[in-house]
């Protein structure tokens, strides 16, 4: 039967597994997070989509940019019995950026 200890022992090793693919120093650090003087492992998650608003004080919520969010599926996750539990930033934004060449090939 699989614990927890299991599973965030495979959490290191998949994060072993991505560090060998980054520049040495590009990878933030994998550290299990400890809970109090008796050592009980917990596992600290974040995505980029969201901030808790417990950790946004004075920051202003934005729209998912178009396309991100198009059958509201994020903006329901941010609720939670129907309070704004997260909401999303400008610090959640992910932006792209393409490199365009002229007809020489050089960049633009």
């Amino acid at each position: 039967m699989p614990t927890f200890r299991k599973a965030a022992d495979a959490i290191q090793v998949i994060h072993s597994h991505f560090d060998r693919q980054f520049q040495e120093g590009t990878l933030e650090e994998y550290a299990k997070d400890m809970e109090g003087s008796d050592g009980v492992d917990q596992i600290s998650m974040w995505n980029r989509y969201f901030t808790p608003v417990c950790k946004a004080k004075d920051i202003q919520a934005l729209a998912f940019l178009p396309g991100v969010d198009p059958a509201g599926t994020l903006c329901s996750m941010a609720q939670e019995d129907n309070n704004c539990v997260y909401i999303h930033t400008e610090d959640n934004q992910v932006h792209y950026y393409i490199t365009r060449r002229d007809s020489a090939g050089d960049i633009m």
